[in-house]
């Protein structure tokens, strides 16, 4: 797992290409670009089922509650990771 931090635009699609997945622990959000651009480098999304996620990724992304104790969304990530192919 790499915590990539702040990234320059053109360094975004190297780093997407470079991982098999985006997870967004967030617990408050609206329609994050890091999102839509990880969807459209087909990444796996490991997302909380916060903002537009679940309306717009449902079916093609592991959504978790937006708990704040994590196993939930560990569990969801866990399950996917590796597996990019479906």
């Amino acid at each position: 797992m790499t915590f990539a931090g702040r990234a320059e635009y053109d360094e975004l699609s190297d780093l997407f290409v470079a991982h098999d997945c985006l997870v967004l622990p967030s617990f408050s959000e609206g329609m994050p670009l890091s999102v839509l651009e990880a969807a459209a480098h087909h990444r796996v999304l490991v997302v909380t089922d916060v903002g537009d996620m679940r309306r717009l990724f449902g079916g093609k992304a592991f959504i978790s509650s937006a708990r704040r104790e994590g196993p939930d969304l560990k569990h969801a990530s866990g399950n996917r990771v590796g597996r990019a192919d479906g």
